[in-house]
């Protein structure tokens, strides 16, 4: 299997901000975390300065209320002004067996908020999905385990703040995941959510919705956006 990522070649195609799409994705398309879980959200800083690994397992963020687990589209969306935003910049990492992955969330009309849990804390509150020359990377969920505990929500940005987070990312990680075929465009797309995400099986698999007792500080659904989509030649 191929262990290498040749130099990026960046190319911004798509910018989207404020989605909040509730279409499965049509041909399926899965989405992935970037880094393990932690015991608790007072860990994530140093989590984060580790060099993380893609997780080959399916993910997407828990429902809240009436909200519904969907993945979002790598097409258009509404670009509302006033909404939040992401961005998402790929560069070489200092070491050249890593990724320099760089997210830029914004805040709309009101902060942003991120779910904390103990003992089950994601390293980012990003998901990440995957074009590979063309085709979305789709993986199955035969079963999963969680031991979680107390969640909360912990202020990420201010109204109309900026956050940037900068990880590096093992490219073997990425090798793993595309497969023994070396691919010559891989594209790449992230998507932040106000609530945690975990092991997902797909639209049909019946899940508990989140405890009603679990509330944003503010009596609103949980914000859901998506970034533009990213493109890099591997070589």
């Amino acid at each position: 299997m191929r262990r290498c990522l040749g130099p990026i070649a960046l190319v911004v195609l798509l910018a989207v901000s404020g989605c909040r799409g509730r279409a499965v994705e049509a041909p399926a398309v899965s989405w992935f975390p970037i880094g393990d879980e932690i015991h608790s959200g007072h860990g994530l800083a140093a989590a984060q300065r580790d060099v993380l690994a893609l997780l080959p397992e399916p993910r997407w963020f828990v429902p809240f209320g009436d909200q519904q687990p969907a993945p979002l589209a790598f097409g258009p969306g509404p670009t509302t002004k006033g909404h939040p935003s992401l961005h998402l910049e790929l560069r070489n990492g200092d070491r050249p067996d890593t990724i320099r992955f760089v997210m830029r969330l914004r805040a709309g009309a009101r902060p942003l908020w991120r779910e904390t849990e103990h003992r089950w804390t994601n390293t980012l509150p990003f998901l990440f999905a995957f074009r590979v020359d063309g085709n979305p990377v789709f993986r199955t969920l035969d079963g999963w385990g969680k031991f979680g505990g107390i969640s909360r929500f912990r202020k990420v940005a201010a109204k109309g703040a900026t956050r940037t987070w900068s990880v590096d990312v093992s490219r073997a990680s990425l090798a793993a995941l595309f497969g023994a075929q070396p691919p010559s465009v891989v594209e790449i797309v992230a998507v932040f959510s106000e609530t945690q995400h975990e092991p997902w099986a797909g639209p049909d698999h019946a899940r508990p919705l989140v405890d009603p007792q679990r509330a944003l500080p503010v009596p609103v659904q949980p914000i859901v956006v998506r970034s533009n989509v990213a493109r890099f030649v591997w070589r």
